[in-house]
């Protein structure tokens, strides 16, 4: 058997939105002027959240995504909104998200 063995599962969470990621693909036809940009949809619980069985291809998705989606130039701009989270993590901030109202 040849490479890493992972246990368990990654989820990318939004921590402004409070919001695990679904989907990210390229914007293509939605915006014609940039069609190699990402586009994402955001999920309140993890019930629809797309799972990374690999943490390191979890880790580029985050990162590609807080460089696309947020101006990094802006005064306001926070460290790092969007992060890779473990499977119980995950399940802890569904839990918490729920508890709250949110999802």
């Amino acid at each position: 058997m040849t490479g890493a063995l992972w246990r368990g599962q990654w989820y990318i969470y939004h921590h402004v939105k409070h919001e695990f990621l679904r989907h990210a693909t390229r914007s293509g036809n939605r915006k014609p002027d940039d069609p190699d940009r990402l586009y994402c949809r955001w999920t309140p619980g993890l019930k629809l959240a797309q799972a990374y069985k690999n943490p390191s291809l979890a880790q580029k998705m985050a990162g590609r995504l807080n460089r696309e989606l947020y101006n990094s130039a802006a005064a306001c701009y926070p460290c790092q909104p969007v992060s890779v989270v473990t499977g119980e993590a995950a399940r802890c901030l569904d839990e918490i998200n729920r508890r709250d109202g949110r999802a």
